[in-house]
Parts: structure tokens; sequence; C-alpha cells
């Protein structure tokens, strides 16, 4: 098979008769040609798209500085649109804008550095706007480097990848992964991921290497902020996301050559992204797996143009044309009867082999309610089903407030029982935000030494799917929130991702009515049923529960 893809008059030999999904395994008929103007063009319309959607992050004023250089926000949502180290046009109160750079955040604080100073009349608890782009920067240094590429064969980048780990959740892709990282005595290792967890997950591996993070401090304690680095990246072994790395990129912290690059988790990563920090390494290796969270795209690319496939997809197919592709096909993570499920929902073809789990860390001995019968040490894997809840919608985001609550009542009988090390999942934003509260998994202020109430100091930790991708948990709840069939459960690989965290025991809060309209969770929920696992909850009686109703009241007030 002759293969031509080239940045240069011809981008891509495509042909019209496809017989495969994979990029690199398409057999060639009767041909055609893109130019790189058609695809530098399309780009263009995606980058444009994200400027047209540009995000208000909203929340309220923490403290001020006393030279009113520095200002703390309590953000609302989640800070994933945010970029440390970049500039933000932020609106206190109803008055003014006043531009900021990004420096730190901890959990759901920010701590800005004030670029020209805050008026005095501001207070403590003022509303706060913060207006961003979506890591246009990212897609900006993307653009810039196709477009300097005069005749580059995308082939020969991909020539550096020595090995593709494929593999389900909790077969030992980390583990793979960090032995590769000790097997390279003094080399210099690059660790990208899309998240923080799955780059922190990485490092706290290989915690006595004295890896070091650029960026964020999320889940790992070795950190340097980017006004640290003090030129060019000296540290052997060093994670960034691949947001950071784009900031580092551009701030020209970044040194012109690694011995190693690994790229975890990269079925999220669009081709066009994954493939710039290629050319910051000699070899690469790549871990993900097809069945988990895909790339994000605003807008739907010429069919001939690849740039917004999944990394791993592309680089599976190289892979196993070149013999360097390695399949881990058995299960260690957590509970044969959770992962017993999973593999039938998800991995039926592949002949996923769920392993006996030989730890036994959750005890739950509480035999009360029906809340302690939901959390009971026999079920793996409990299917909750709530009549009468529906989702509200805030903006773009969605949240449910008696699940929030159920979800929040569950988390104090665990912490109250000395279960630890539990991880709060849901589909939205919004409903996260709500959950922290709840709970008050917050951090109290931006410390960063034990005991200053930072959830990844605790094992606890609320995300969205996306946010979890790459981590585990001892104990997971997860809520849908929605009441029906919605786009943010019709992928099977969302629901994939957020029901492979846990080890020992996973909780699903569902209010949706037409479930099996969904055929792998009609599945999930029948086999819940059939184990004697399956509760049904309904708000009628729920609003005759006294802990219920304070959490629904907290909510309220």
């Amino acid at each position: 098979m002759n293969l031509n893809f080239v940045y240069s008059d011809a981008v891509i030999n495509y042909s019209k008769d496809c017989i495969s999904n994979y990029f690199f395994t398409l057999t060639f008929s009767n041909s055609f040609n893109l130019n790189k103007n058609q695809a530098l063009e399309w780009l263009q319309s995606e980058i444009q798209e994200l400027q047209d959607k540009e995000e208000k992050i909203r929340g309220q004023l923490i403290g001020i500085s006393e030279d009113k250089k520095t200002i703390i926000v309590k953000l609302d949502l989640p800070d994933s649109l945010l970029l440390v180290g970049e500039k933000y046009s932020i609106k206190i109160g109803s008055r003014r804008n006043i531009s900021a750079e990004l420096r730190k955040v901890v959990g759901n604080l920010a701590e800005f550095e004030v670029l020209n100073k805050v008026p005095s009349s501001f207070q403590s608890g003022s509303k706060v706007e913060i207006t961003t782009n979506n890591n246009i920067l990212l897609y900006n240094l993307v653009k810039n480097y196709i477009s300097g590429i005069q005749v580059n064969e995308l082939t020969t980048l991909l020539s550096k990848v020595e090995k593709v780990i494929d593999g389900p959740p909790g077969s030992g892709k980390t583990s793979e992964l960090a032995r590769i990282i000790r097997s390279c005595n003094d080399k210099r290792i690059l660790v990208i991921s899309l998240s923080n967890v799955a780059v922190d997950n990485i490092l706290n591996r290989i915690r006595d290497l004295n890896p070091v993070k650029v960026g964020i401090k999320k889940f790992f304690d070795n950190v340097k902020y980017f006004d640290q680095v003090g030129g060019t990246i000296q540290e052997k072994i060093v994670g960034m996301t691949l947001a950071s790395f784009a900031v580092a990129v551009q701030k020209k912290l970044v040194p012109s050559t690694f011995d190693l690059l690994i790229i975890d988790e990269a079925s999220m990563i669009p081709f066009a992204l994954g493939i710039f920090p290629f050319n910051f390494a000699q070899k690469v290796i790549i871990a993900g797996d097809n069945r988990q969270l895909k790339p994000i795209v605003l807008t739907t690319p010429p069919n001939t143009y690849p740039a917004w496939e999944s990394l791993m997809k592309i680089a599976v197919s190289y892979a196993k044309n070149t013999g360097k592709y390695v399949y881990l096909n058995s299960q260690y993570r957590g509970r044969k009867d959770i992962y017993d499920i999973i593999a039938k929902a998800f991995y039926t073809d592949v002949g996923l082999q769920v392993n006996q789990y030989m730890e036994n860390n959750y005890k739950y001995s509480r035999n009360g309610d029906i809340f302690d019968e939901i959390l009971n040490e026999k079920c793996g894997i409990t299917w909750v089903q709530i009549r009468g809840a529906t989702e509200e919608w805030k903006s773009r985001s969605a949240y449910n407030k008696i699940e929030a609550a159920i979800l929040s009542l569950l988390y104090s009988r665990l912490k109250d029982n000395g279960v630890g090390d539990i991880g709060i999942i849901t589909n939205f934003r919004a409903q996260a935000s709500l959950i922290q509260k709840l709970v008050g998994i917050e951090a109290s202020h931006l410390g960063f030494s034990k005991g200053d109430g930072l959830d990844y100091l605790f094992g606890e930790y609320v995300s969205t799917v996306d946010g979890f991708q790459g981590g585990e948990k001892l104990v997971v709840l997860y809520s849908m929130v929605v009441s029906k069939v919605h786009e943010s459960i019709r992928d099977f690989r969302r629901i994939n991702v957020a029901l492979s965290r846990a080890k020992e025991k996973l909780v699903i809060l569902s209010s949706i009515n037409d479930v099996c309209k969904l055929p792998f969770l009609c599945f999930i929920k029948s086999s819940c049923h059939k184990r004697n696992c399956y509760v049904e909850l309904d708000v009628k009686d729920l609003n005759q529960n006294s802990e219920f109703q304070a959490y629904l009241e907290k909510i309220s007030g």
C-alpha cells in the first residue's frame, strides 16, 4: 500500500471508496487531492467558530491585596476554560472591566495578577464575570505550525512512534507508561495529555524520580508555574496538559528536543493538536482507548480532512501496520461484578478478561434505611432509579436538585462510615458546582500545605466526565442529571468513562424515564436489576425524609 500524506500542494490522497474508518488502512482507487489552502481554510473556520463562542465564567470576589494588584475569585463553574499565564478581561460588579493575568487555580478559587489597579470601592462578595475564548491559543499555534510547513510528510512524524498501547480502563496502561519511564535512565521525558487528571496520575506513579509539572496544580504537588521556570525547562521528567504545553511553547520554555514524548488518553486529542508536540521529541509512545471519550469538535470537518480525528485512532492504524501495536486485554482495576458488566456492555468483541479483584478496602456495614441499602457491600454496582426528578438548565449546563441532594446524602453517609477516596462524577458543570457546594469539597484558600482543605489532598474529587478520564477512585457516585435521553448520555464512550473510574463501589443515579432507548444503558440497568442491586426512589417518598429534606433546603437556601 502506498500512502501519500504530505503538507504540500497535495495534502492527502484519499480513495473515493473507503472500505475502512481507519485513516491508515484505506484502499485507493480514483484518488483526488485536497490542497493545503483548503485544509487551512477549514482550520480557520474552526478557530472562528471558537472565537464566536465567547464564554462568560462567573463568580464572586473573595479578596483584594492591599496594593490592589492581586484579586482572588471564587468561580461558579470549574476552571477548565481558563489557562494559567493568560490575560483575561474581568468585570467586577457592574461598572468596569479590568485586565488581569491568571496566576493560580485551586479547586474553585482563582488568583489573578491585576494589570490595572482595582478601584477601592469594590468589596468582597462582588459579582465577577470573566471573558475567555476556549483555548484559542492552542488552535492558533497549530494553525501557524501547519502554515509554516512546506513539504513535511506526517508519516515521517508518525515514524517517531515507538509503541501504541491500547486497552480498556484498568488494563494497566498507566502502570506500563510508568514502567517505561523508569527504564529510561537519565533520559529527558515529556508527559502530555488533555486533562490534568491523566498527567498527574502518571507523575504520581513516579514520584521518586522527582518529576515536575508545568502549569496548574491539581493532584500532583511538585508544580512550577510558567513564571517560575526561569528560561528553558531543565528538569529531566516534565508533565503538562496540551493547553499548558501550548503556553510553554509560546513563552519559549520548551527545549528543542526531549528523548521521549508520552501522550496518554490519546482518544480525546484531535490529530492536528496531538501531532504538534512530536516536533519536540525523538521518540513517541501513545496510550489510550478508542472506546473512551473522543475529541470535542465544534464544527464538522470535510470528510477528506482527518485533522480532527482522534490521535489514538490514527496511531492505532499506523501501529498495526508497522508492528508497534500492543493491546492490553486484562482488567485489574476493580471488583469483578463491576467490570463484568462494563466488559459485556462495551468490550464484548475484544474478549476483555475481567480478573478477580483481590483487594477489599470498601467497608460499609450500616443496615438501616434505603440509603444504606444503596451503599451496601454486597453490590459492587448499584443502579438507583429516581421517579419524579427533573433537570433545570443554567445557560448551556444542567443540574438536578433531587440527584444532587441524594448524592450529597450518600457522600455524607460514606464519610460518617469512615470511607474515603470518593469520586463524584456528573455530565454537567452546573451539577458538579452544585454538589461541590453541598458536600463542602472546596478549597478554603490558595495555600498548598496539608490541612488547607484542598480536595486533592483528601482524596475526594467532584468533576464532569471529561475531567475524570484517566482517574480512578475506590468509590464513584455518578449523577446523569437528565430525565430523558439527551446528547450528554447518547455516546457510549462517555458512559464507559464514567462507570469505569470505580474500583470497589459504583452508584449510578438515574432520573431518565426512557433509558431503554439506549441499549447499553438498558443492559446496565437490567443487569443491576437481575443481581438485586437496583433501588427505586420516588420524590414523593423522599419529601418525607428529614435528612434528604435538609440537603434540598440547603440547595434552595
